[in-house]
C-alpha cells in the first residue's frame, strides 16, 4: 500500500466528506447532519484531500481538534457535499449571512445555494432557520474596506493640498499667520514661546493651551521647532498616516486601523483649528465629521469562524449601530442641501433654471462645463428638478429598513450619478470623492458591491424566508409608489416648460417635515434595535449555558454601540431639526415631549452639548448652493471676478498697469479651463467669494496686496513663494525675484461663457463694472498691516532644510508617500498575521472549553 493510499486509509470518514459538527450532540431536522451556532462549519473537500504542511501548524491543530467527534457526538456524512472544495468568486469568499455558513458551503456539490433555481428545493426547517437570522443584515467587510479608502484618500488629497499653500496662508510671512491665533489663545501663566528656549512647557500648559485653541502647533516649543515648521510636519505627518490608513484599509482584517483613523482626525483637526477664512469650507467640516465616525468601525464585534480563518478568509464585521450613524450623516447631508435650496425662495430654484447659471458661475468651471452650459433647456431643467427631488423625498432611500435593501442601492446609484456629475463639471477638491463614500457606506453591502463589481452574486432578499420576502416586495412597491406620488406633485410634464408647482410652506409641510421626522425615527430605532436583537439572536444561538457566558460581553456591547450612535444621531439631527421645521426645534421634538419629565432633555443641555460637538467639529449643518449667484438684473449670466493690477514702478502712464493674472480664477478671457480636483486652491475660492461682497468684508484682500508690494529684504523669500504658488507665470509680476508693483487696484468685471466653438478661441467674453478698490500704495496699507499684525514676527529661525523640502513639494509628497505605503503594507501584514493566530489560538480554545461542558 502506497504511503498516500494509507494516509487515506488512516482518515476518519469525517475527514474524508464534509461533515457537521454539533458540540451539544443534538441532531439537525434537515439532512440528519448537525449544526453548531456557537461555533459551527464544514470542511468541504475532495475524497483525498491533501493534509497540512505541519502537522503542528495552527491550522492542522485546528482541522485535527474541529473534526474529531467526541463520544457524545454524532457524525453523519453528507453526499452532496462530496466533491470541489467551495468557489471564491474572482478571489473573493463573498457570502450573505454569518448564520447561512452551512449553506454557503453547500455550493462544493451538486447544487449552488447562490442560485435562483435552488429555493424552492429549501425545506420548512432550512426556512426557519433562515427566519431566525433574518434581521442579521448583510455584510459589511469590503465596503467597509472600500468607505475607508476612498477617506484615506481624501485626508490625503486634503493633507497634501494644504501642504503646497500653507506656508503662504498661515506661515510667518502668509496672510492670516497662525501666530496671531496662538498669541490670543494664550494666557499670562501659559505664555505664547515667541523664540528658542530650552525650557519646555509643563504638560499643564499645553493641556490649557489646546484646551482655548485644539491644534497640535502648540508642541513646537516642545520639539524646539517654529510654528511654521511644525505647520509642516503636521500637513507631512498626516500625508504618511493617510498612505499608512490606506494600506491598512486594505490589507488589515478591521479594514482600517481606529488609531490612524483617529490620528488623522487630530491632525486635521488641528490645521482646521487655525484655518479661519481658507478653511471655513462645509467640506472640511463634513470630512472631520465623517471622520469621528469612521473612528468607531474597525472597532468589531465579531463571531470566530475557524474554517474560515484556516483558509486565510478572517472577515470581521463592523458594529451596524455606527453604520446607521453614518447612514444618519449622509441623510443629513442630503436633505439640508435640498431644504436650503428652496428655503432661500431663490427664483432660480424655483423657476428650475439654476442650471442657466450654475456651470458659468461656479467657481472654478472644468471645460466640460462650457459644455453643459449650452445644453437643451429641457435637459437643463430636469437637472434641477432631478437635483432637488434627489435631496428631498429620494433621501428616504437612504435610511431605508434592511427589507428594503434594494432600494438603498437605488439611492446609492442616484446620488453617485448627482455627485460625478457635479466631479466632470466643476472642481469641488475631495467633496464628491467623500459624498460617494458616505453613499458606498450608507447604501451597499457586500453582496450589492459584489454585484456593483461584475461579481456573481444575487440578492440576500431571496436568501430570506417567503414570508419576509413577500413583505419586502410590498414595502418597496409602497415607496416607489410615494417617490412617484412625490415627483408628480412637484414638477409638472418635463420639458421646456417645467415647472415646480408646490409653495415653500407646502413642500415643508407634506414632504420634508415628514421626510426629517420619518428619516430620525427609522434611524433611532435601529441603533437602538440592531445591537440588543444581535446580541439576543447570538445568546439565542449558544444555547441556555451558553448565555451566561456570552451575556456579559454582548450586552455591554450593545450599550456601548448604542449609546455612541444615539448620541451622535441625536444632537446631529437637532441640527436638521431647526432646518426641517423650525416650529418644533427639533426633529425628535415629539417624542421629547412625550418623555417623562425626569427625563426630558432642557433646551440648554441640548444647546450645550451641540456646541460641544461643533467645538470638535464632530456635528454640522450643512446647505450647498443655497442660492444661485451670478444672476443679472435682466435674467443674463452675470459671472463676478476682481480682477487686480498693479503698476510697474517708474512708469505713470496709463500703460503701465498690468493684470495680476491669478492661478486658476478667470482673467484673461483666452485663458483655458481647468481641471485641478481633488486640489484645491483656497486663495482661488475665497477670490471668487470676495467678488459676491465688499472688500472691507476681506481683510485677507488687503493681506495679499500689502505682501505683494512689499520688497524689503525680510520679505524677498515669500514673495517668490507667493508669486509661485498664486500668480501664473507669464505675467510682468510672476517671475521669482522680478519687480514688485508700487500700487495695487482692483476692477470689478462680469464674465460669461462664449459661444461654443468660438473662431478668436476664447472661453470667456466679460465686460467692466466699476472699481472694487481704489489705487493702494505700500504706505497705504500700513495702517492695515498693524491691525492684521502682518508683521509681528516670532523670533523662531528658519532653516532651510524645511524650506527646501516645501520648495520641491511634489517630490517630497510623492517620496513620503510611497515610503508610508510600503511601511503600511509591512505593518498590516504583520497585523494580519498576528490576528490569525491569535484567531486561530482562540477558536481552538472556545471549542475545546465548549467540547468539556457539553460531555
Amino acid at each position: 500500500m502506497s504511503a498516500s493510499a494509507s494516509a487515506a486509509a488512516a482518515e476518519s470518514p469525517s475527514e474524508r466528506t464534509g461533515t457537521d459538527i454539533n458540540l451539544r450532540g443534538r441532531p439537525s431536522q434537515t439532512q440528519g447532519t448537525f449544526v453548531n451556532n456557537a461555533v459551527r462549519f464544514r470542511r468541504v473537500g475532495s475524497s483525498k484531500p491533501s493534509p497540512p504542511s505541519s502537522p503542528s501548524s495552527p491550522t492542522a491543530l485546528l482541522l485535527r481538534n474541529s473534526m474529531s467527534p467526541s463520544p457524545r457526538q454524532h457524525v453523519s456524512m453528507s453526499d452532496h457535499t462530496r466533491g470541489a472544495p467551495p468557489p471564491r468568486r474572482h478571489g473573493i469568499p463573498f457570502q450573505h449571512d454569518d448564520d447561512n455558513d452551512d449553506a454557503d458551503a453547500d455550493a462544493a456539490g451538486a447544487r449552488d445555494p447562490l442560485s435562483h433555481n435552488n429555493h424552492s428545493s429549501r425545506s420548512k426547517e432550512e426556512d426557519t432557520e433562515c427566519c431566525s437570522s433574518w434581521y442579521n443584515y448583510s455584510q459589511h467587510h469590503f465596503v467597509r474596506k472600500a468607505f475607508l479608502a476612498m477617506l484615506a484618500v481624501c485626508y490625503l488629497v486634503a493633507f497634501a493640498s494644504f501642504y503646497v499653500q500653507g506656508n503662504v496662508l498661515y506661515g510667518e510671512s502668509g496672510l492670516q499667520p497662525a501666530r496671531n491665533l496662538l498669541r490670543k489663545a494664550a494666557t499670562k501663566e501659559c505664555p505664547f514661546i515667541e523664540k528658542p528656549t530650552t525650557d519646555t512647557p509643563s504638560w499643564t500648559c499645553l493641556t490649557t493651551q489646546m484646551k482655548n485653541l485644539p491644534t497640535l502647533i502648540w508642541l513646537h516649543s516642545v520639539v524646539h521647532i517654529s510654528p511654521d515648521e511644525t505647520l509642516d510636519a503636521i500637513a507631512l505627518a498626516g500625508v504618511a498616516v493617510s498612505a499608512l490608513s490606506l494600506t491598512f484599509a486594505f490589507r488589515s482584517p478591521f479594514g482600517g486601523s481606529a488609531v490612524l483613523l483617529a490620528l488623522q482626525f487630530a491632525l486635521y483637526k488641528s490645521l482646521y483649528a487655525i484655518g479661519q477664512t481658507f478653511l471655513s469650507f462645509q467640506w472640511d467640516i463634513l470630512l472631520l465629521e465623517t471622520g469621528a465616525l469612521a473612528i468607531f468601525l474597525p472597532l468589531c464585534v465579531f463571531e470566530v469562524r475557524p474554517v474560515a480563518v484556516a483558509r486565510g478568509d478572517a472577515r470581521t464585521t463592523p458594529p451596524h449601530a455606527i453604520i446607521w450613524a453614518v447612514r444618519s450623516l449622509f441623510f443629513k447631508l442630503m436633505l439640508m442641501s435640498g431644504i436650503v435650496k428652496l428655503q432661500s425662495r431663490c427664483p432660480t430654484w424655483l423657476g428650475l433654471t439654476a442650471l442657466d447659471y450654475h456651470f458659468a458661475t461656479q467657481c472654478i468651471p472644468t471645460p466640460l462645463a462650457q459644455l453643459m452650459h449650452h445644453a437643451p433647456r429641457a435637459l437643463l431643467k430636469f437637472g434641477v428638478a432631478y437635483t432637488l427631488f434627489v435631496e428631498g423625498p429620494a433621501t428616504l432611500l437612504i435610511v431605508s429598513p434592511g427589507l428594503l435593501r434594494e432600494l438603498r442601492f437605488l439611492a446609492f446609484a442616484s446620488q453617485a450619478l448627482l455627485q460625478v456629475t457635479i466631479m466632470l463639471t466643476g472642481n469641488y477638491n475631495f467633496f464628491n470623492m467623500l459624498t460617494i463614500a458616505l453613499a458606498l457606506m450608507s447604501s451597499l453591502d457586500d453582496a450589492q458591491l459584489a454585484w456593483l463589481l461584475n461579481m456573481r452574486l444575487e440578492s440576500t432578499i431571496l436568501g430570506m424566508p417567503r414570508l419576509y420576502r413577500a413583505v419586502s416586495l410590498i414595502a418597496s412597491a409602497t415607496m416607489v409608489v410615494y417617490l412617484a406620488h412625490a415627483w408628480n406633485a412637484m414638477f409638472t410634464t418635463p420639458g421646456d416648460t417645467m415647472q415646480f408647482q408646490l409653495s415653500v410652506d407646502d413642500y415643508e409641510r407634506r414632504f420634508s417635515a415628514p421626510a426629517a421626522r420619518l428619516g430620525t425615527a427609522i434611524i433611532a430605532a435601529h441603533v437602538l434595535a440592531i445591537p440588543i436583537v444581535q446580541a439576543l439572536v447570538a445568546m439565542w444561538h449558544t444555547g441556555r449555558r451558553g448565555i451566561a457566558l456570552a451575556l456579559p460581553s454582548r450586552v455591554m456591547s450593545a450599550v456601548a454601540q448604542s449609546a455612541i450612535a444615539l448620541l451622535i444621531v441625536y444632537l446631529s439631527h437637532h441640527v436638521l431639526g431647526n432646518t426641517a421645521h423650525p416650529q418644533d426645534g427639533h426633529v425628535l421634538a415629539p417624542l421629547i415631549r412625550g418623555m417623562p419629565p425626569d427625563f426630558r432633555p432642557s433646551k440648554a443641555s441640548i444647546h450645550n452639548a451641540l456646541r460641544q460637538g461643533a467645538e470638535m467639529s464632530a456635528i454640522g449643518g450643512y446647505g450647498l448652493f443655497r442660492r444661485m449667484t451670478g444672476v443679472g438684473p435682466n435674467g443674463e449670466v452675470a459671472r463676478p471676478e476682481v480682477i487686480l493690477e498693479g503698476r510697474v514702478p517708474g512708469v505713470n502712464s496709463s500703460t503701465a498697469w498690468h493684470e495680476i493674472e491669478m492661478r486658476f480664477k478667470p482673467g484673461d478671457v483666452a485663458k483655458s479651463l481647468p481641471f485641478i480636483a481633488p486640489h484645491q486652491p483656497r486663495v482661488a475660492w475665497q477670490m471668487w467669494f470676495a467678488a459676491l461682497g465688499r472688500y472691507e468684508h476681506n481683510p485677507w484682500l488687503l493681506a495679499l496686496m500689502y505682501r505683494l508690494l512689499n520688497q524689503s529684504a525680510d520679505m524677498h523669500t515669500n514673495n517668490n513663494e507667493i508669486r509661485s504658488r498664486l500668480l501664473d507665470p507669464g505675467g510682468p509680476f510672476s517671475h521669482p525675484g522680478g519687480t514688485s508693483p508700487d500700487a495695487i487696484r482692483a476692477k470689478l468685471y462680469v464674465y460669461d461663457f462664449v459661444e461654443w466653438g468660438d473662431p478668436e478661441r476664447r472661453v470667456w467674453k466679460r465686460s467692466e463694472q466699476g472699481v472694487y478698490l481704489r489705487e493702494v500704495t505700500l504706505g497705504d496699507l500700513e495702517q492695515v498691516s498693524r491691525q492684521l499684525q502682518l508683521d509681528a514676527r516670532t523670533a523662531w529661525p528658519r532653516r532651510k532644510a524645511w524650506t527646501a523640502l516645501r520648495d520641491e513639494a511634489p517630490r517630497t509628497l510623492c517620496v513620503l508617500f510611497v515610503a508610508s505605503a510600503l511601511v503600511g503594507v509591512i505593518m498590516a501584514a504583520l497585523a494580519n498575521g498576528t490576528y490569525r493566530m491569535i484567531l486561530t489560538g482562540a477558536s481552538i480554545q472556545q471549542q475545546s472549553n465548549l467540547r468539556s461542558k457539553w460531555e
